[in-house]
């Protein structure tokens, strides 16, 4: 009776810390997505406000922005942060370049926060569910 009691116990012990550290874990990833989601929105809004005033505080505002970024974003796009930072220091940015750079970002935010495109209907198939009615 005692060793069933023991191992049924050590097996309820055993699911609840697994439980438990799977839901932590979830947890984390979650808030961690979150924040990613927050802090690239807030790169791509502060280099819009850039390109449209260029006074020295949006571009402040810009290099606040993409270093908080840089705190929890993939190596990947912390290069492309800092290739943006120095090219938007330039009195004469090439523009090409900045656009360049910032498609190349948009794309690494969203792998990195796992969007996957759905493929789009065709302008045929939306017609004709149009014209069903």
């Amino acid at each position: 009776m005692w060793p069933e009691t023991i191992i049924t116990s050590l097996s309820a012990l055993i699911g609840v810390l697994v439980g438990a550290h799977l839901a932590r874990t979830s947890s984390e990833k979650q808030l961690h997505m979150q924040l990613l989601a927050e802090f690239y929105a807030d790169v791509f809004k502060a280099y819009t406000e850039h390109v449209n005033d260029r006074s020295l505080t949006s571009y402040l505002a810009f290099v606040a922005a993409s270093e908080k970024t840089m705190l929890i974003c993939s190596p990947e796009a912390e290069r492309i942060l800092n290739a943006l930072k120095v090219e938007m220091s330039k009195s004469k940015a090439d523009g090409l370049k900045c656009g360049t750079l910032l498609e190349e970002l948009r794309e690494i935010a969203k792998r990195e926060m796992g969007y996957r495109r759905k493929p789009h209907r065709s302008y045929k198939h939306n017609q004709n569910s149009l014209n069903k009615d």
